[in-house]
């Protein structure tokens, strides 16, 4: 399989980042608009967020945390040539549950929706990680 088929999904991960980034900045803009102190940027601190603010920045801290651990893991199965089918069904899948995530935060916002495919994407990601170590392990040998 062409090495840079894993590449595809994590270039669609930092689309959904951007996009999520730009709806922040909507949604800020609104906010000012609607009354918040600009001054209150400054150090992110000293306001009551209207709740459609505060779930966009909330959303765009998390495409901070675990997403990031997807991009390490993107690198190392290209750099080690472990790129296969399984890896990139796999990394496709968690883009889209990222994006199923996403979309719940930023609309709906339903917990349980939200909290059960934030599970599945981990677990998605987790698996990834197990391939990757058995793929090496099996390398190896």
């Amino acid at each position: 399989m062409n090495q840079n088929m894993i590449l595809y999904p994590a270039m669609a991960m930092l689309l959904l980042n951007l996009l999520v980034a730009l709806l922040l900045l909507v949604r800020r803009i609104r906010a000012m608009r609607d009354g918040l102190n600009p001054g209150y940027f400054r150090f992110n601190r000293g306001a009551k967020l209207p709740d459609y603010l505060l779930s966009a920045e909330q959303h765009y801290q998390n495409l901070h945390e675990m997403p990031l651990v997807f991009f390490v893991l993107v690198v190392l199965v290209y750099l080690t040539a472990e790129v296969d089918s399984f890896m990139v069904t796999l990394a496709w899948a968690y883009v889209i549950s990222r994006l199923v995530h996403s979309y719940i935060h930023l609309g709906s916002n339903k917990t349980r929706w939200r909290k059960n495919v934030f599970v599945a994407s981990y677990g998605v990601l987790a698996l990834m990680w197990v391939g990757l170590l058995v793929q090496m392990v099996f390398a190896a040998n």
